[in-house]
């Protein structure tokens, strides 16, 4: 029996022509958000393909040792451990459309002092000690270090500034801006890098932190990159705008003074190098024009030399001061 229904009853089935994805003619553009969802979904649809054609070619190259070497070689090869799973890499050549889509502003404030150490009782509060925009990329602190991690309340600023030192990376939001799924977001994209492998060790200074900020952010956006020196607040939280912070940033890539001690996990995270394909192994390239990238530390006030304190030695790691409860 043929179709009676009328051409604009809305259980009429799609039509087969159009792409799936593409909106009717006539429709609403797309949000912000809806374009972000798309982009994450084609992503993983491409790493999903890369891993079926990878587990073909693996098959392939079995059923070839089957044939050229016979069973033993074969079951060696059925039996071997899967390869790692491959390194995220950035495009550098959309970050600054990204950041501008994502609000974010950049910065290189100049360094302040950053010795001696304070010790929580002679420690002047933070809106005092901090004069300059904040959170802060710099300046006096604990000789004491936060631990790396997700923080569902605020840690202490002069702690989490003795990471920057040591090349972290710290993620503040104002919990009044940003919405629930950004700061979700950015939590277990934190996570995730800190399992990759940004946090070789929780008391050694390193890592990614993410923590509400105790007060609105002076820029008056949700969040706040901070490195050594090194500023970047947004609108809302991008993970390619994060990663790539990341890449201009932390330990031996940013500028902080003590950052070189802190490895930069390569082979997690790279810049895409031009003509690769997504689901390449990354490399290491340079920042992408127009970055918020410090290329040299400024210097700091010539009369501050920081003297080593009992917490933190060459031969020691710093220890830790827990500020708040880790998620």
């Amino acid at each position: 029996m043929a179709d009676q229904r009328r051409p604009n009853d809305p259980r009429r089935p799609s039509d087969p022509r159009r792409p799936a994805g593409q909106r009717p003619a006539g429709s609403k553009p797309a949000t912000k958000e809806e374009r972000r969802r798309q982009a994450r979904e084609e992503r993983r649809l491409k790493e999903l393909a890369e891993a079926k054609r990878r587990r073909r070619n693996r098959i392939v190259g079995t059923l070839s040792g089957i044939g050229a070497v016979g069973g033993i070689v074969a079951v060696i090869v059925l039996t071997r451990t899967p390869p790692a799973v491959v390194g995220i890499t950035v495009d550098p050549t959309t970050i600054q459309a990204a950041r501008t889509e994502a609000g974010c502003v950049a910065e290189t404030p100049e360094a302040l002092t950053a010795s001696p150490h304070l010790t929580p009782e002679q420690a002047p509060p933070v809106d005092v000690l901090y004069t300059g925009g904040r959170p802060t990329a710099s300046g006096l602190h604990f000789a004491q270090v936060n631990p790396a991690g997700g923080f569902d309340s605020p840690v202490d600023e002069r702690a989490t500034t003795h990471n920057l030192e040591h090349g972290a990376a710290v993620l503040w939001y104002d919990p009044n801006v940003a919405t629930e799924a950004d700061i979700a977001e950015a939590t277990a994209w934190a996570e995730a890098r800190s399992a990759a492998g940004f946090r070789p060790s929780a008391v050694s200074g390193q890592g990614i932190i993410v923590s509400p900020y105790e007060q609105a952010l002076d820029s008056g956006k949700a969040f706040a990159f901070r490195a050594w020196v090194a500023t970047l607040d947004c609108d809302e939280f991008v993970e390619d705008v994060a990663d790539a912070f990341l890449l201009d940033h932390y330990g031996g890539h940013g500028a902080s003074p003590e950052g070189a001690g802190t490895q930069f996990p390569d082979d997690v995270l790279a810049y895409r190098t031009p003509g690769s394909s997504e689901s390449e192994t990354p490399s290491e390239t340079s920042s992408p024009t127009g970055s918020e990238t410090a290329t040299s530390a400024p210097s700091e006030t010539a009369s501050a030399t920081e003297e080593p304190s009992a917490t933190e030695s060459p031969s020691e790691p710093p220890t830790e001061t827990p500020t708040a409860s880790e998620t």
